[in-house]
């Protein structure tokens, strides 16, 4: 046997939690849980977890596009079971729950994280004993990744190319956070992914001098190259000129 994996998402509304009480035979039998259960086979985590509540709370319940929070391993003896359980959270837009399975469930409601009803499944209890709280995502530090072009240089000349990429961010004050990550990719676009909670669209725009100066460099580079090629077709075009002077001065001093 293999532990399962399991998607439940906190849904939140004016500093309130959606749960619901279980009826489900077993050690489960009465404790708390959010919407959510496991995942089928081939499908996506965030429609997995949106099914689950469709399932259990309603159709007319309308959240925002679930975000991965965290994860948490979930480990049942009593009922032999074992789920690695992914938590997602949402806000609530509209509609309001329903039992949609009697047999599992006897009622839903709203509760502040700081006062849930007891008993709470193990999944929840844990998170809440390591002080973790799902209004307080934003905290999460922001992640980018910087996708850079580096054409066909050869491998060494890339991570130069890309260390000098990072210095020039430095000194326009971007590359500050240590969450960042610069990949090098070849015949590709100089890009930035913004892994934030819930404004990225937004810092692409406020920064958007940043793909410029990243350009930029690689326009700089880009002429540094030409002119080096320049410079050796300039050798190249002597040495050949050289050579067509050089045989007949050859013959014509062995004949001395």
């Amino acid at each position: 046997m293999y532990p399962k994996i399991g998607v439940a998402i906190f849904v939140r509304r004016d500093n309130k939690i959606l749960m619901h009480k279980l009826l489900v035979p077993g050690a489960s039998f009465g404790h708390w849980a959010l919407a959510g259960g496991h995942l089928e086979m081939f499908e996506g985590v965030e429609e997995g977890v949106l099914r689950e509540l469709a399932e259990e709370a309603g159709p007319d319940v309308k959240v925002t596009e679930p975000e991965f929070w965290t994860i948490a391993n979930v480990p049942c003896l009593e009922d032999n079971n074992h789920y690695v359980t992914l938590f997602f959270v949402a806000d609530w837009i509209s509609g309001e729950a329903q039992v949609m399975e009697p047999d599992k469930c006897e009622q839903w409601g709203w509760y502040e994280w700081d006062n849930l009803p007891d008993p709470l499944m193990v999944g929840i209890q844990t998170l809440k004993e390591k002080g973790m709280t799902p209004f307080k995502m934003n905290a999460i530090k922001e992640k980018r990744v910087f996708y850079i072009n580096v054409g066909q240089l050869p491998p060494n000349r890339a991570e130069a190319f890309l260390n000098k990429m990072q210095d020039a961010l430095r000194q326009i004050g971007i590359n500050q956070d240590t969450e960042d990550y610069f990949v090098p990719v070849r015949d590709g676009v100089t890009k930035i992914e913004v892994f934030t909670k819930d404004d990225k669209d937004q810092w692409v725009k406020e920064n958007s001098h940043v793909i410029e100066v990243m350009q930029n460099i690689q326009i700089e580079s880009l002429e540094a190259k030409l002119e080096l090629s320049r410079q050796k077709i300039e050798q190249l075009r002597k040495k050949r000129w050289w050579n067509r002077f050089a045989q007949p001065l050859r013959q014509l001093r062995s004949g001395f």
